[in-house]
């Protein structure tokens, strides 16, 4: 057999899989989508359902990653060039880190809080101050999209906040094609992607992505989620000059999609090419096949129904909501996980607690043991016991 040229080459051939089966033996996982491709050859490795239409939640950063790159590399942009904090860009939604109307934000530093803090004000900060407006901005991303060959990607937001379905969409092929084609167009800019430890503004921050130092030789790429989606997860990792890219979408829970990436991962690299191996780039383009409906998540994903799956840590109650808020927040850039506001009762009034969920258990209680050791208040909260805690919120705000 002759092995293929290096895979992004021909990129721009690169047309949808055939749709696979549903496979019924395994309902639970039914709304999952992925593929793993071997990076160097654009092999096909594995594949599930990779053209099924999920929302992209903050994948759709790699786009907007995408096109700062793009800027930087033909002069428009410089690092050393500031981003100015918009009004809309402040009040976007969480994640944040924290800007400020009128503020400016180095591209560098703009870039390390988009990829590494995943922060939405950061995300139409750089939609504005590119494009003049988020929506300019959207067009552009999806007329990007379709050049690279990604064709059934459709953008609406720089962040991935949720949009209307038919308007943001994406497929596990498709972010397979982006994340191939950020390694060949810009590999100095990649590291960015890897980034698990950063500082901005003088303040510690840490990124979301356990796959970094879960798996041996993973050097990047990104997470999502929202109620829709589910867990997202594109990752790639080298091991003995190989690179594999692995795509995972609509994952009911933040662990299992981690521990779902190292077995895709794992197989990937344990693959032998054979005379029948499909490289994407022999794919005849696929015009006739209409597109699957769009996956929508909310219902399966349990921190969009009983409450946040896995384990939570509770940082304290507070009479204020938005102090309880960014005590939260300020949880999540320091530990990961989610952070949510819960009502409490007490003294005739609601009363808020500061509460980061999505934790594997080690973690909380090493959250806690720290925080009291410093004199500050934690409690580790079990699976049920966070299951207990949102039902218990969701009946209070049900009596309001």
């Amino acid at each position: 057999m002759t092995l293929r040229r290096p895979f992004f080459a021909a990129l721009l051939l690169i047309a949808p899989l055939p749709l696979l089966p549903t496979l019924s033996a395994h309902p639970a996982q039914a709304l999952e989508t992925s593929i793993v491709v071997d990076g160097t050859l654009g092999a096909v490795v594995q594949a599930t359902h990779p053209n099924r239409r999920v929302p992209p939640a903050s994948l759709t950063k790699m786009m907007t990653a995408y096109i700062v790159f793009e800027e930087l590399s033909q002069g428009r942009l410089r690092m050393t060039d500031d981003f100015i904090a918009t009004e809309t860009a402040v009040a976007a939604a969480p994640v944040r880190i924290g800007l400020k109307i009128g503020e400016l934000v180095p591209v560098r530093e703009a870039i390390k809080a988009l990829l590494g803090r995943s922060a939405n004000d950061v995300a139409v900060m750089v939609a504005e101050n590119i494009g003049g407006s988020e929506e300019a901005f959207a067009e552009r991303m999806t007329e990007t999209a379709q050049r690279l060959g990604m064709s059934r990607t459709r953008f609406a937001t720089a962040s991935g906040l949720p949009a209307p379905l038919e308007e943001q969409y994406t497929t596990a092929r498709d972010m397979a094609v982006l994340a191939l084609a950020l390694l060949d167009k810009f590999p100095g800019f990649y590291r960015f992607f890897s980034l698990t430890d950063y500082t901005f503004k003088g303040t510690p921050q840490s990124g979301h992505n356990a796959i970094l130092t879960r798996y041996p030789g993973a050097d990047g790429l990104k997470t999502g989620f929202t109620c829709a989606s589910g867990y997202n997860l594109v990752a790639s990792a080298t091991h003995q000059n190989r690179r594999m890219v692995g795509v995972i979408l609509g994952n009911p829970t933040g662990t299992t999609r981690t521990n779902r990436m190292v077995r895709l991962l794992n197989d990937g690299f344990a693959e032998k090419l054979t005379e029948k191996t499909r490289f994407l780039d022999g794919i005849a383009p696929d015009t006739t096949s209409p597109d699957p409906p769009v996956a929508d998540n909310t219902n399966r994903t349990p921190i969009c129904g009983s409450g946040v799956a896995g384990y939570a840590v509770d940082l304290g109650i507070n009479r204020n909501r938005g102090r309880s808020a960014a005590i939260a927040e300020e949880g999540t850039r320091r530990y990961g996980g989610m952070a949510f506001t819960m009502p409490q009762p007490g003294g005739g009034a609601i009363r808020w607690k500061a509460y980061v969920g999505g934790l594997d258990g080690a973690t909380a209680r090493k959250i806690c043991r720290t925080r009291q050791a410093r004199g500050q208040w934690c409690l580790v909260r079990t699976p049920a016991m966070v299951r207990a805690d949102f039902q218990a919120a969701a009946r209070l705000q049900r009596a309001r």
